[in-house]
């Protein structure tokens, strides 16, 4: 069984390399991985610190020239002291929460990986074929922010402040991103497995279904029936505390990044219609902040609506055990277990316990950008 855990270890660690190199370099992920498994580094930690402090500083200088330039107006310098304000708190606490919760992080992934040795003959994922749409996704992602980076920065009117802004922004872009990513992947890799417990599930619906209730059925098979039973309710319940320690490692980190998506989706949709206003619109700055801003919508989505269709899963799982029909009392005895399970536990992914990470999430802020961007249309006018 522990060889079996340490490869199938190893193959999770192949597969998700492309996630764990990128959060390694911008600081995100601060454990080592290596033969003999996944621990924490000290080195990692003292690069973030190198890292926030990096960050700060630049950001500083960049706000202390911006706010003290004469040639940009007072109204032009709020938004951007709000936006970059905002990400020395962001940045730095990432960094802190990705140091102090690398043990959780690496429990996480033991657990996950102990799962899978367990079902290790099932084939539970597709590893090739998902690290390849893994890696798809990553490439036009890159190739978009670089192509867009460059446009940006051979403009006519590029100076310090355009350049140092596109950095910076090039840089939160990358951070929420790869954030966005690593968190969906991880609720994937909880669906799929979710999945698989209810398809095995299924099997046990689809047997007493094509049993009368009458009929005599082997005492064998039911046994064989009431043991995947009570396997799939003890890994679901795993899974389900797996949900939890997700919430924990990542709540917070999440929550900023939803709060800096907000940020820079209002005041860019605040200059798109600001630009719209004209009587001569320069096309290219509306069109490279309706870019950022679906990019960042992009992995919003992506993240809700793989939360969204795991809690579904999770429902369905509910739904599954009331339609076997036995009057095995072993088996009803465990249905009813397994039913006052799902319900105390209440699966759910939160921003910190906020609010839950779903499509209403989306709904929301979209609902309050739309405001934000009416307040900030009828302030610019009132201050001409």
């Amino acid at each position: 069984m522990r060889a079996t855990k340490t490869t199938t270890l190893k193959t999770f660690n192949d597969f998700s390399k492309i996630i764990f190199i990128q959060g390694e370099i911008l600081g995100l992920i601060t454990f080592s991985r290596t033969k003999s498994g996944l621990t924490p580094s000290k080195i990692k930690y003292l690069g973030n610190i190198f890292r926030g402090l990096a960050f700060t500083s630049f950001t500083c200088y960049f706000l202390f020239r911006l706010t003290s330039s004469p040639y940009i107006p007072l109204f032009s310098k709020c938004t951007p002291i709000i936006c970059y304000g905002y990400s020395i708190f962001y940045i730095n606490l990432v960094l802190i929460l990705s140091a102090s919760n690398s043990r959780k992080f690496i429990e996480f992934i033991l657990n996950v990986a102990e799962f899978d040795a367990n079902f290790s003959s099932e084939k539970i994922l597709q590893y090739l074929t998902n690290r390849r749409k893994i890696q798809r996704y990553w490439l036009s992602k890159y190739v978009f922010l670089s192509v867009f980076f460059v446009l940006f920065n051979t403009a006519d009117n590029v100076n310090f402040f355009t350049i140092s802004s596109s950095c910076m922004g090039s840089f939160l872009s990358i951070v929420t991103f790869i954030i966005c990513q690593v968190t969906t992947e991880l609720v994937l890799h909880l669906h799929f497995r979710f999945v698989f417990l209810n398809s095995r599930l299924m099997t046990i619906v689809r047997y007493f279904s094509n049993h009368d209730l009458n009929s005599i059925m082997k005492e064998k098979d039911t046994k064989r029936m009431f043991f995947i039973f009570s396997e799939i309710c003890t890994w679901h319940h795993h899974l389900s505390k797996l949900i939890r320690l997700f919430n924990e490692i990542f709540g917070v980190p999440l929550l900023f990044a939803f709060g800096y998506t907000f940020l820079v989706s209002a005041v860019s949709f605040f200059y798109i219609a600001g630009e719209f206003q004209k009587s001569e619109i320069d096309w290219v700055a509306p069109v490279f902040l309706l870019v950022v801003v679906l990019l960042y919508l992009l992995d919003t989505t992506r993240l809700c609506d793989a939360c969204y269709r795991t809690v579904e899963e999770i429902t369905m799982t509910g739904d599954l055990i009331h339609k076997i029909r036995t009057q095995d009392l072993d088996i009803i005895d465990g249905i009813e277990m397994f039913a006052l399970q799902i319900a105390n536990e209440r699966a759910e992914f939160t921003a910190a316990g906020f609010f839950p990470i779903n499509y209403t999430l989306l709904f929301s802020l979209i609902g309050g950008v739309t405001t934000y961007i009416i307040i900030l249309l009828q302030l610019a006018a009132t201050l001409r």
